[in-house]
């Protein structure tokens, strides 16, 4: 898989033909190259090895400032053909040269009088140079001499500039200030400008002046247009417009076809193509200065626009006001070149294969003509001869299209592709928009697709008449192509954007999950100093809010009865900006199904359903699935309603009864999930796992968060200590009974209970003291250890105590400690739990006999099924007959 950073959401593939510096090769070894500005120089002089990376190669360094040494070096190579010249052991012509890393540079071109000392015998090797003292020795390298040309003395500054403006050595350097530091990088181009810049020589003849015989000189370009590329480079350059490209990923090489190669002089056609493993797609469609050798494999050393430039980039929706021979785009007026109009200013695609309209759509042909469709593409207009006018427009299509299937070699958009033939970004998820860009569209000629823009949501504040364009949250957006009809005042969630366009939307529905409660009080006429009634919600999170109702926006006859709100209404809510809510009602949760469902985004709902529980967690509502992040209102027998997850719901085994569930389409899985639902239990909704614990005091009395009085109780629960409250639905062994000796029904210290969790509170279905009157062993009861091996127990049991010991009477059988056995360490005598303890076999009572045996109880168990165990309760102290 190719795996791309999305930096502009769209053309990562033809980046490259929007201006990005995509560089293959050369520049783009640099890790600092996104500093780069003059890349093409850059690229070129790298090729040419005239220029290199500093210390390791790694970072070009552009900004940093060109030494005396340095300059010396380039132009040197640069006039040997891009290899350092022989010079064999040179005299030093200065003091401080003398082995350093440059003297022979140094000596090369002071031989050809390119450079100076600084006088007094100095050289200065490691002094900054300016742009005009560089473009002094680079004239000298082309052939200007020195002193002819006034190089030297007061005014040689100004010398130097005018003919260094002559021959081009600034060119695209406009920017540069010629008295300031030489940067690498504008070192680069004017090295570049200096090697394409045709050479020069003089010629002299005889006149008399002052009536004396003089030799006069006379500069002037060398025949054939010789450049030090040509001469010393042996190297071509030719002119073509770039009008295909092919990529070899085997090689990782790009090939380029040129239309009409040629030297402007003669039409000799250069097989129309060019390889390189440089990325220069930016130049499709423009006329290119070509640098290459003529060898076999003909290998390039740079491509330059010639004259042709870019006028402007944008999207193609940015094109208007079409006049016949000028349009505006961006806001600004471009004219079309003299010889078309504007319904002749024709629209291309970047397409590989060759200018085209491959990607376009039929109503597309110029600028004055641009179907609808095509509107968001990305675009750029191209003067091919420097003149400012417009000679046509190209764009890159693409659509945009949802992940369908995302597998670990394959994904499916509208049709299936392979993760290796294909180029993508990082988290593409089943459910995503991508941007897709046809391989005939890009550089590389593979499939690309791209993260969108952005996604939006909010209320559209703004729109046209038309509904094809919106404001959501002061952005404007263009709706694409008639894909939905934007309306004010309407929420929109799901925005897929690209280059300001919406390809998809979804309108939000008005009431979501988050937007139900349950009204738990409520008054139907304001009182006191209060504008308008209070009434007490009950929200998704179990918190609960007094809030100002309007009575005359919540009302509605067909769901209010009586026109007033009543405890356990099932109400969505809104809220303005004084805070004052708007409540509407669903009493009969059967009649108005329908109407909630329509005032929703849920799918479907189900009324009177069963609930099926599942002890893996996949309990259904009917036939529907729960989601864990179900939002769950449930009414208990007390009459109170509290709030669960739909993960907490699907775990328990309670006696569940459906009001009403909404649900919706799962599209990963094909079932359907319960987002919402209203239900009754008549017991608490508490998680179907069995815990065992061991309480160290008596219960006690609290509140609870409804203020309802309930049972408080702090136990031992294998790890640490927890005091939990009782759930007020659970009546099961929490409240005091009538008999203070009745075990069962008063929560009292030195007693195990075996509970569910139902939140944050315990539902105690058992209580057991750790002296059991069912001491009988067939299921539970207190019992001293006759015997234990590993995880094998066996007890000494009866039908009664004996004075705190069982007889010598064994419960039939052995039992077993499996992995889910609870073993609970205690101190009876202290009534607090241990971190940790061992099993010990029962000791005898001081009354015991070999007739009549009798042992102190060590030991209290329940068991699971068989003979495993799902609790054992062992005293450290070995006796737990102060506690009988």
């Amino acid at each position: 898989m190719k795996n791309l950073k999305r930096a502009l959401c769209l053309i990562l593939v033809c980046a490259m033909t929007f201006g990005l510096m995509i560089m293959t090769t050369s520049a783009a070894d640099f890790t600092d190259k996104d500093e780069i500005v003059n890349t093409d120089a850059v690229d070129t002089m790298v090729a040419l090895n005239i220029i290199n990376g500093k210390d390791d190669g790694s970072y070009f360094d552009p900004s940093g400032i060109v030494t005396r040494a340095e300059m010396c070096k380039m132009i040197c190579v640069a006039l040997n053909g891009g290899k350092d010249p022989q010079l064999g052991t040179t005299a030093s012509s200065y003091t401080d040269t003398a082995g350093t890393w440059a003297a022979g540079y140094i000596e090369y071109c002071t031989n050809l009088g390119i450079v100076a000392g600084r006088g007094n015998g100095i050289f200065d090797p490691t002094g900054t140079v300016t742009g005009t003292e560089a473009a002094k020795m680079l004239l000298v390298a082309i052939g200007y001499d020195s002193t002819a040309e006034g190089f030297t003395g007061a005014n040689w500054a100004i010398a130097v500039n005018v003919r260094a403006n002559g021959k081009d050595l600034y060119e695209d350097l406009e920017d540069m200030d010629p008295s300031a530091g030489l940067t690498r990088d504008n070192a680069a181009q004017m090295v570049y400008n200096a090697i394409n810049a045709v050479m020069v020589e003089y010629t002299y003849s005889l006149t008399t002046v002052g009536g004396a015989l003089q030799s006069v000189a006379k500069v002037g370009d060398v025949d054939n247009e010789v450049t030090i590329l040509s001469k010393k480079f042996d190297m071509l350059t030719k002119y073509g417009r770039m009008v295909g490209i092919s990529y070899d990923e085997d090689t990782e090489k790009y090939t380029y076809t040129f239309d009409n190669i040629s030297d402007y002089e003669t039409a000799d056609y250069v097989n129309g193509k060019l390889t390189t493993k440089v990325d220069y797609s930016k130049y499709y469609g423009m006329d290119c200065k070509l640098l290459y050798k003529d060898n076999s494999s003909k290998t390039v050393y740079g491509f330059t626009p010639d004259d042709s430039q870019v006028l402007a980039e944008g999207i193609l929706n940015n094109i208007g006001t079409v006049k016949t021979d000028s349009f505006k785009f961006n806001g600004t007026v471009y004219d079309v070149d003299d010889a078309d109009g504007t319904s002749d200013t024709l629209i291309y695609s970047f397409c590989n294969a060759g200018l085209g309209t491959t990607g376009l759509d039929a109503g597309t042909t110029s600028v004055a003509a641009i179907d609808a469709a095509d509107k968001p593409f990305d675009c750029k207009l191209i003067d091919l001869d420097g003149d400012g006018d417009v000679d046509y427009v190209i764009a890159v299509p693409f659509t945009v299209a949802k992940v369908t299937y995302v597998g670990s070699t394959t994904f499916t958009v509208g049709t299936s592709y392979k993760f290796s033939d294909t180029e993508t970004f990082d988290g593409m998820a089943k459910g995503d928009y991508v941007v897709f860009t046809a391989k005939a569209n890009t550089a590389k000629n593979i499939n690309t697709f791209a993260a969108v823009d952005s996604v939006v949501k909010g209320k559209a504040t703004a729109t046209n008449s038309e509904g094809s364009k919106l404001t959501v949250d002061g952005t404007s957006y263009n709706v694409y192509d008639g894909a939905f009809t934007a309306a004010v005042g309407t929420s929109y969630e799901g925005m897929q954007v690209v280059n300001g366009f919406v390809f998809k939307a979804t309108v939000t529905a008005s009431v979501s999950s988050d937007d139900f409660a349950v009204v738990v009080a409520v008054e139907t006429a304001a009182s006191g100093v209060n504008t308008y009634p209070q009434a007490k919600l009950l929200l998704k999170d179990g918190t609960k809010i007094v809030v100002d109702y309007d009575k005359a926006a919540s009302t509605n006859s067909a769901e209010v009865v009586g026109g007033n709100l009543a405890i356990g209404d099932f109400v969505s809510f809104d809220k303005d900006s004084d805070d004052v809510y708007t409540l509407t009602a669903y009493q009969n949760f059967t009649a108005n199904t329908t109407e909630v469902k329509a005032a929703t985004d849920f799918d479907g709902a189900v009324t009177a359903a069963d609930f099926t529980y599942d002890k893996d967690g996949d309990s259904t509502i009917g036939s529907n699935y729960i989601d864990a992040d179900a939002i769950i209102f449930y009414k208990n027998a007390s009459g109170s309603w509290k709030v669960k997850t739909g993960a907490e719901l699907a775990k328990t085994n309670s006696d569940i009864t459906v009001d009403v569930a909404f649900f919706n389409e799962n599209s990963s899985t094909g079932f359907n999930s319960v987002a919402l639902a209203f239900i009754k239990s008549a017991t608490a909704i508490s998680d179907s796992s069995t815990f065992y614990g061991y309480l160290t005091g008596d219960a006690t009395l609290a509140k609870n968060s409804d203020d309802d009085t309930v049972s408080q109780v702090t136990f031992w629960n294998g790890t640490q200590s927890v005091t939990a409250l009782c759930d007020a639905n659970y009546s099961a062994g929490i409240k005091y009974g009538t008999d203070p000796d009745s075990y069962y029904n008063k929560p009292v210290k030195n007693s195990i209970i075996v509970y569910t969790l139902s939140g944050d509170e315990v539902c105690i279905s058992d209580i057991y003291p750790v002296k059991s009157t069912d001491g009988t062993g067939a299921d539970l009861g207190t019992v001293a250890v006759k015997g234990y091996s590993g995880s094998i127990l066996s007890f000494y049991s009866g039908t009664t105590p004996n004075a705190g010991a069982y007889a010598d009477t064994a419960v039939t059988g052995n039992w077993k400690i499996t992995d889910d056995t609870v073993i609970l360490y205690v101190d009876t005598e202290n009534a607090v739990g241990q971190d940790d303890g061992e099993v010990s076999l029962a000791d005898e009572t001081p009354a015991s006999t070999d007739a009549d045996p009798a042992y102190y109880c060590n030991a209290f168990y329940i068991k699971d099924t068989g003979t495993d165990l799902a609790l054992l309760v062992i005293d450290i102290s070995n006796d737990i007959s102060d506690v009988l």
